[in-house]
């Protein structure tokens, strides 16, 4: 969290420690930028003319998720593989066949249909 209070010329900075550890206090000049202060936050604090007051409040951060699709996704993951491989291993054949007179017409479309109609045919 980043606080500007213009009347005593400060940016303060309040800082969480990763881990659980002490809060700290990161105060700037206005104008110049240049850093006043680093320290762990302390009840009460002076930097310059200023007076801060910190009081501790109970609280907790949760961080929750929860994600009740991940079942079906899986599901419909392994259903898309399996359609995949099926589709690679035995691919779609038509073949239509047509008798006319003494004229027999072989009609194929597909993947690895000519070795079928070469079967029928002898």
């Amino acid at each position: 969290v980043t606080i500007a209070v213009p009347e005593a010329g400060l940016v303060v900075s309040l800082l969480r420690s990763p881990g659980g550890g002490g809060d700290q206090l990161r105060a700037y000049s206005v104008g110049a930028a240049e850093k006043i202060i680093f320290a762990p936050i302390e009840p009460h604090m002076s930097i310059g003319d200023a007076q801060f007051t910190f009081e501790t409040l109970a609280g907790a951060e949760i961080d929750a998720s929860s994600r009740p699709g991940n079942p079906a996704l899986l599901l419909g993951a392994g259903i898309v593989v399996l359609a995949a491989l099926g589709c690679t291993l035995r691919p779609m054949r038509r073949i239509s066949i047509r008798r006319s007179g003494s004229w027999t017409e072989f009609y194929a479309d597909g993947r690895g249909v000519r070795a079928d109609v070469r079967a029928l045919w002898q």
